[in-house]
């Protein structure tokens, strides 16, 4: 098998050997990483290297992982992953993925496939330190995305222009304790039918001017009430689809994304 090295950018280097799958102990400072053979998973791989200033990956090879959850959940000091072009078509969990990076600032090429990812509870949830977030990947066969994005104290702007339809139960809190964020694009989000629990996804973002939402499959087991009833008096919700708006037309914040100009839109990258 080819062996690969990837460094971390710390001050000197431990080797360690990785065959298969690595979970490295909280208790090492310093470190480089030698691949040999494909990983098959990640669960853990990071967790609590809380001396990590900064990763990059982006020549892994992650074609065979299925699982990333915890991955680099607790690297508190952690400030920048680069992770390029990294191949997760086989990933299935991204729970908690980035959980309490709380010092992390950049995710660099954040284009994912997602296409077989069902958990990504509280991906980002903790992640106290980010200004933005610029993401294409598609969650549609994801089933939790419960406070996927909680937390995220600084963050102003979250640009998902890519997420489609999805098989989502869960969001309940998924932009929870967002206090500054401003500007939300999920102009291509689906909800089905299936999803019940849309509680206060917006709850104590006390900043939000502007969120562009899609598509609402309305099920009647679903509080779109409490949905909405999170969001701040001075926000505007944008849905693009007519149906959906004739069925919440009492909601005064909506407003039509056809009549929308985009010159309304103070964010240019949100357009």
């Amino acid at each position: 098998a080819t062996t690969e090295i990837y460094t971390l950018s710390l001050h000197d280097a431990l080797p360690i050997y990785c065959k298969k799958r690595c979970h490295f102990s909280e208790k090492l400072n310093n470190v480089t990483i030698i691949f040999d053979g494909p990983i098959k998973s990640c669960e853990n791989m990071f967790h609590k290297m809380d001396k990590i200033i900064e990763i990059d990956l982006s020549n892994f090879d992650a074609s065979h992982v299925t699982n990333m959850s915890h991955m680099f959940s607790y690297c508190s000091n952690l400030e920048k992953i680069t992770l390029g072009n990294i191949k997760t078509s086989l990933v299935k969990s991204m729970k908690r993925l980035f959980y309490n990076c709380s010092n992390l600032k950049k995710i660099d090429k954040l284009n994912f496939d997602t296409s077989s990812v069902t958990d990504m509870q509280e991906m980002f949830a903790y992640c106290k330190s980010l200004l933005s977030i610029n993401a294409k990947f598609n969650p549609k066969n994801v089933e939790n995305m419960f406070h996927m994005f909680a937390y995220c104290n600084n963050i102003e702007i979250i640009n998902l222009p890519n997420f489609g339809e999805t098989k989502t139960r869960n969001i309940q809190g998924m932009f929870y304790k967002n206090f500054n964020l401003k500007y939300i694009d999920l102009s291509n989000f689906e909800l089905s039918s299936s999803v019940y629990n849309i509680e206060h996804a917006f709850i104590e973002c006390k900043s939000i001017l502007f969120i562009r939402l899609n598509l609402f499959k309305i099920n009647s087991k679903t509080n779109y009430e409490k949905f909405f009833e999170s969001i701040n008096s001075n926000a505007k919700v944008c849905i693009k689809d007519s149906k959906t708006i004739s069925i919440l037309k009492e909601y005064k914040k909506l407003i039509d994304c056809s009549d929308l100009v985009e010159s309304f839109l103070p964010v240019a990258n949100i357009v």
